[in-house]
Order: structure tokens, then C-alpha cells, then sequence
């Protein structure tokens, strides 16, 4: 299983970078091209229920942006507008071992400060497939909302290093 999810994540870097070389040529004729691939991790915590132990998850997430900025001219000149996929398997370490797996999609805009400093703010949803048993959630496929800021930090042209805060709550949408 291990050598299938390593084989994966290589071959959507590798086709990632393809994209990216081909994004070049569209940033230079204007519409929509990968423009960022990147992985992010951290700590994230909870509360289901109060009263209870936190909800402790590890987030391991893939992320592939996507420049919109031609579709919103009047944000080009101003900063830049993307839409991010990030496909995630977060370990949960609290309070039992557990996973969670699902796919967010998110509208991040950001703007520059100089050349190599940008923050940025973001918000998205999607689907949460946990494991663990919850009392209030719907043990399997739940809804994903979340909002966060940042800031990018770019070390070269094509290199960041971001730091960022995300705020996700997850529901059952009303089906228990």
C-alpha cells in the first residue's frame, strides 16, 4: 500500500511539472494553468463534544493551484486569485487512532507586499470521509467548510515557504 501511494504522489508531481512548464506559455498568452504544487502538514484540534478529549489530526495534504486571475481582470493588476485542490489523508492521533481522507477545493487570494512576501486569505469546502465514531457526526462521508490566512514567502521564483492559520468545521448536513 505504501509503494502505491509513494507511486501516486510521484506521478502527480511529475505531471504537475509537466503542467507547470506548459503553464508558462499560457501565463504568457493570459488564461487558466497550474500555477502552484506544493504539500502541506501541521497540527490541527477540536472538540467534538464538550467535555470530551480533543480531536487531534495531522493534516497531510497534496495542493495543486490553479490561476484564475484572467477570469477577474480587475484583480490581476492587484494580486492574484486561484482556485487549490488539496486531496488529504490526515492521521488522526486523538483521541484513538484513527484516519480521514476526502478532497477540499478553496478560492485563495493573495497579494504582494514586495517581491517575495505575499499573504493571503482563503476559504473553501468539501467532502471528509472520517473513521472514527462520533455521537453527533455521521460516521463515514461528512461536508467540509473552511477559512484561513497566511503568508506566502518565496526563496526563489518558483520556491515558497508558507505559514498559514485554517479554521474547518465538518457536519453531517442535517442527516443525523
Amino acid at each position: 500500500m505504501k509503494r502505491l501511494i509513494l507511486s501516486v504522489v510521484l506521478i502527480l508531481i511529475a505531471a504537475g511539472y509537466q503542467n507547470i512548464q506548459a503553464g508558462e506559455d499560457a501565463e504568457k498568452s493570459g488564461g487558466i494553468y497550474l500555477k502552484e504544487i506544493g504539500f502541506l502538514s501541521g497540527w490541527g484540534e477540536g472538540y467534538l463534544e464538550e467535555g470530551k478529549d480533543n480531536y487531534e489530526i495531522v493534516p497531510l495534504a497534496l495542493r495543486f493551484g490553479f490561476d484564475l486571475s484572467d477570469i477577474f481582470p480587475g484583480v490581476k493588476n492587484k494580486g492574484s486569485f486561484d482556485l487549490l485542490a488539496e486531496p488529504f489523508v490526515n492521521p488522526v492521533v486523538g483521541p484513538d487512532s484513527s484516519i480521514e481522507a476526502g478532497c477540499n477545493l478553496l478560492v485563495k487570494y493573495a497579494r504582494s507586499l514586495s517581491d517575495s512576501v505575499y499573504p493571503y486569505v482563503e476559504a473553501g469546502t468539501g467532502m471528509i470521509y472520517v473513521k472514527e465514531e462520533m455521537e453527533r457526526q455521521t460516521n463515514g462521508w461528512n461536508f467540509l467548510l473552511q477559512c484561513g490566512l497566511g503568508l506566502n514567502y518565496f526563496i526563489r521564483d518558483d520556491i515558497s515557504l508558507t505559514a498559514g492559520y485554517r479554521y474547518r468545521h465538518f457536519s453531517n448536513g442535517g442527516r443525523k
